[in-house]
């Protein structure tokens, strides 16, 4: 790409699109935060007035919605970071979603195990396996890093092919150099 055509993919015309984009997404964010709050307080009432909470099932949805109320709040923050790099914006969704599938996973256990939150843990073992995953998913993201030079927007078999592709490259030259001085 050339420079003068980079210079030109940021006009007025495309900053005003992106900072609209950003302003749209951020009031959505805070009208999904605004209805989850009524709507939870709503239940908690009706669970309030129709069992004195002896069941507390307004948990349930409360929970759950949370969860999605925090994967879009996490998506809204992710493109105002404007995180580029492929492999580190599919890491920080899958940590982010790791914590927090987690604390759901924790909650249900905990409420659901009799007598409440004694019983061994099933949740445990979900977020130790887990982990382990995620461990290997950090690793692959931050240290098979591009090296000083090579492009971080390549992923780390793009630039294995591209330095394969190099190393051919040489290889073709040294054997047409060979074959010229014979």
């Amino acid at each position: 790409m050339t420079e003068e055509k980079k210079l030109n993919e940021f006009n007025d015309d495309s900053v005003r699109r992106i900072a609209k984009q950003m302003i749209v997404r951020r009031y959505v964010v805070i009208l999904h935060c605004w209805v989850y709050v009524f709507v939870n307080i709503l239940l908690f009432i009706i669970n309030f007035l129709v069992n004195h909470l002896s069941y507390p099932w307004f948990l349930w949805a409360l929970s759950g919605w949370g969860l999605g109320l925090l994967i879009h709040s996490f998506s809204y923050w992710i493109y105002t970071k404007g995180i580029v790099n492929i492999a580190k914006l599919l890491f920080y969704y899958h940590l982010f979603i790791f914590i927090c599938t987690n604390i759901l996973i924790a909650f249900i256990d905990g409420f659901t195990s009799s007598p409440r939150w004694t019983s061994p843990w099933w949740s445990l073992w979900v977020f130790g396996f887990w982990a382990v995953g995620l461990a290997l998913h950090l690793i692959i993201v931050y240290y098979i890093v591009p090296k000083r030079g090579e492009s971080e927007d390549l992923s780390w078999l793009d630039r294995k092919i591209d330095k394969e592709l190099e190393r051919i490259k040489t290889q073709r030259k040294i054997s047409a150099d060979e074959r010229r001085s014979e």
